[in-house]
């Protein structure tokens, strides 16, 4: 006895009845990452709340501070800083090329660049390269360089500097300060180190110092 056989026959669809799968799935994890960057921005520098100043308030991203007139209660933790209103970033960089960007606004007292990790946490200090700082100013209205205790440069600008951008090249040895908004080089130090260096800020100012978020690119090899 033989058995029937029934096939069945699968139904005709028109064009564009199925999904597009490879529209939806394709390089999806890419486009995912796409619109990620845009909700959480990379910050090169992260602010290091160990060594964060009492008077300082860091934002809660880490991002930047602004000073507050009442005294935090903070751990008094031997990484933190207790004289000025001081910060560093919560990375040491010790080789390779380090790039970011602090918007210093209408802050009308700061310093940025970058310290040893060495530097006097609990004591004075003076920002200069003796002390293991190596960074720019805005003091009394007069953007400056300090090179040494003693001495000072004055910096060539183009009105006001609202951001300054910070490359770090620790194997040359190297730290260059640029304005980025008037396109302006503005100095550039050339110590001889062999530690871990910091990001390093300063700023007694009640206007916000902050780290700008990078652009993040993908290359396809």
């Amino acid at each position: 006895m033989k058995r029937a056989r029934y096939t069945q026959s699968a139904p005709e669809l028109r064009s564009g009845a199925l999904i597009d799968v490879s529209t939806h799935l394709g390089n999806l994890r890419y486009r995912v990452w796409e619109k990620m960057k845009d909700i959480a921005p990379f910050y090169p520098v992260i602010l290091d709340p160990n060594s964060t100043h009492e008077s300082l308030v860091l934002s809660e991203d880490l991002t930047s501070f602004t000073t507050s007139d009442i005294d935090q209660e903070l751990p008094e933790n031997p990484e933190r800083f207790g004289k000025y209103c001081e910060v560093l970033g919560s990375e040491g960089l010790c080789s390779g090329t380090h790039v970011w960007e602090v918007e210093v606004g209408e802050s009308e007292n700061w310093t940025v660049g970058v310290a040893k990790e060495s530097v006097k946490r609990k004591e004075e200090n003076v920002s200069a390269p003796e002390e293991g700082f190596w960074t720019i100013e805005l003091s009394n209205g007069k953007y400056l360089a300090s090179v040494s205790k003693q001495s000072v440069k004055p910096l060539t600008v183009r009105g006001e500097i609202k951001e300054v951008r910070v490359t770090l090249d620790w194997n040359k040895r190297k730290v260059t300060f640029i304005d980025p908004v008037n396109n302006t080089y503005l100095h550039t130090h050339t110590p001889t180190w062999t530690e871990k260096l910091y990001p390093y800020f300063f700023s007694p100012s009640k206007h916000p110092l902050r780290i700008k978020p990078v652009k993040v690119s993908v290359y396809l090899g």
